[in-house]
């Protein structure tokens, strides 16, 4: 049908905290979704919030959401969009986690990390 890439938005690998956020918590259904988009040949982004669960949960949202990325089929052509969520944790450490995040998926998945600073993308009035 022509679909080239699509962006989706995984946010965290921890199913709380999507449900949290709005999203459904049901990730072997994300994987499937994105196992499929690769099966016919769609380059596959996904977006990841950064500092998502703020301190107390920094090491389990990096943990699962690095497991979840390691389950699906990326290949060196996708990415994994980091994006920090500003106001989540102080700017430093949200500077360190996106860091650690980066340093954990090394190694893990084929696919490329690239940082996404979605402030670039608010109006601002």
């Amino acid at each position: 049908a022509g679909l080239r890439d699509v962006t989706v938005g995984l946010e965290t690998g921890l199913a709380s905290l999507r449900e949290e956020v709005g999203k459904r918590p049901d990730l072997a259904r994300f994987v499937a979704d994105v196992a499929a988009m690769k099966a016919a040949a769609v380059k596959v982004s996904v977006t990841v919030l950064v500092g998502l669960g703020g301190g107390s949960r920094a090491e389990a949202h990096r943990d699962a959401t690095v497991a979840v990325l390691a389950s699906m089929p990326l290949d060196a052509n996708d990415l994994v969009y980091l994006s920090p969520l500003r106001g989540s944790m102080p700017p430093d450490a949200l500077t360190a986690e996106a860091r650690l995040l980066r340093g954990a998926l090394a190694g893990r998945t084929r696919a490329r990390a690239a940082a996404y600073p979605a402030e670039a993308f608010v109006a601002r009035s």
